[in-house]
């Protein structure tokens, strides 16, 4: 199992843990949308609410947890490489394509880590009198996850911008 695969399996299961941790402690109801101010504006009961969360939660998983297995499958004509020629010739497509694995299993790591502390927030909002929704710390975090996107976007392309030389 590499770092990354560790990773999202950890965050996967922290995840679990706080949906079974908090639930208990939840009011039977509980806000489950908040405005631009954070206060609440929809409320329902706590069972449904939860089913939402972890539903979204497997939604995101299943969407993003594959890639790293599928891509393996795709065939090279439908990936959107540049110079693809060069980097999945026979002699360097094993290599390539690992390193792809390897990056899609990171981007998983962060999509995971963010969805779970988004989550989090919107529990932690509800264990409070009056639930608020701390909507700067969520851009924050927000912030921090498109950096995350972005220095791995850049990363893939100049990694496959220009041969590199073996």
């Amino acid at each position: 199992m590499t770092a990354s695969q560790f990773f999202t399996l950890f965050f996967l299961v922290l995840g679990l843990a706080q949906f079974a941790w908090y639930y208990p402690q939840l009011p039977d109801q509980v806000a489950t949308h908040f405005n631009s101010e954070g206060l609440p504006d929809a409320w329902g009961d706590k069972g449904s609410f939860l089913f939402s969360l972890l539903l979204a939660y497997l939604v995101v998983v299943v969407a993003v947890l594959p890639w790293p297995w599928i891509i393996n499958r795709v065939p090279h004509s439908l990936l959107n490489l540049p110079r693809k020629d060069y980097w999945l010739a026979p002699e360097r497509s094993e290599t390539t394509m690992a390193n792809l694995k390897e990056q899609l299993h990171w981007f998983n790591v962060a999509t995971v880590a963010f969805m779970g502390w988004v989550f989090n927030l919107i529990l932690q909002a509800n264990l409070k009198e009056k639930p608020t929704f701390d909507g700067d710390i969520f851009l924050w975090g927000l912030g921090a996850y498109l950096l995350f996107v972005t220095i791995w976007t850049v990363r893939i392309l100049v990694h496959y911008r220009v041969p590199h030389e073996s």
